[in-house]
């Protein structure tokens, strides 16, 4: 996917069924200068209810040409259409402050995985990882979408979020194979987990870790 062709490079052929939901489309979701997706429109719906997809967020559906605000799509824009009743007029700069807090809070909440709202939850982790078997797209899009995160060398991460490190490594498990490996360091409370290190690993882990 390119920002100059919002695509996933699949051809559909053929026309669409005509009883075809809009919904059941797929869009790329653009924040912070990163693009998430694809998601179905009913996943988007459901993000809108949430909090995490804004108007002013940047969507494209699959096969199109250009990006453009969630509220100016045909089908999202009654999600963010203002309330019935009559409201005093504001003025330019409190409807830009608002609009502008609005994509803050839907880019903080975008792409986080934990359940629990609570800031002291949060927690920061370290994620590397040797994958051999397949292509590690899939992982890095999971990992982008875990929280604030940033690449401190090919294979290694910085994540922070209200994440169970338990949690984290059971979901990461599905993006490798039986030649793969991966640990997980918890900073904020002082636990590691792993997969597929082998025996002598597991123990040369034990022997050094002290919780």
């Amino acid at each position: 996917m390119t920002d100059q062709t919002v695509t996933n490079g699949a051809e559909t052929g053929g026309a669409p069924a005509a009883n075809a939901s809009p919904w059941d489309k797929r869009y790329y979701v653009r924040t912070n200068g990163i693009n998430y997706g694809p998601y179905t429109g009913h996943q988007l719906k459901a993000f809108a209810g949430e909090g995490r997809v804004a108007g002013s967020t940047l969507i494209a559906a699959e096969g199109d040409a250009a990006w453009r605000r969630a509220d100016q799509d045909e089908n999202f824009a009654p999600l963010f259409a203002p309330a019935a009743a009559p409201q005093p007029k504001p003025s330019v700069l409190a409807v830009r402050a608002k609009l502008m807090e609005a994509e803050e809070r839907a880019a903080s909440k975008f792409g986080h995985r934990g359940e629990s709202g609570d800031p002291a939850a949060v927690a920061n982790f370290i994620i590397i990882y040797d994958i051999k078997s397949r292509g590690s797209a899939r992982l890095e899009q999971f990992i982008m979408e875990l929280g604030p995160a940033t690449r401190l060398g090919p294979t290694v991460w910085l994540v922070s979020g209200a994440h169970n490190i338990g949690n984290l490594r059971n979901q990461m498990v599905q993006y490798f194979g039986s030649t793969d490996n991966f640990a997980i360091i918890d900073a904020t409370h002082n636990k590691i987990g792993w997969f597929n290190m082998g025996p002598e690993m597991d123990a040369r882990i034990h022997r050094v870790w002290k919780n």
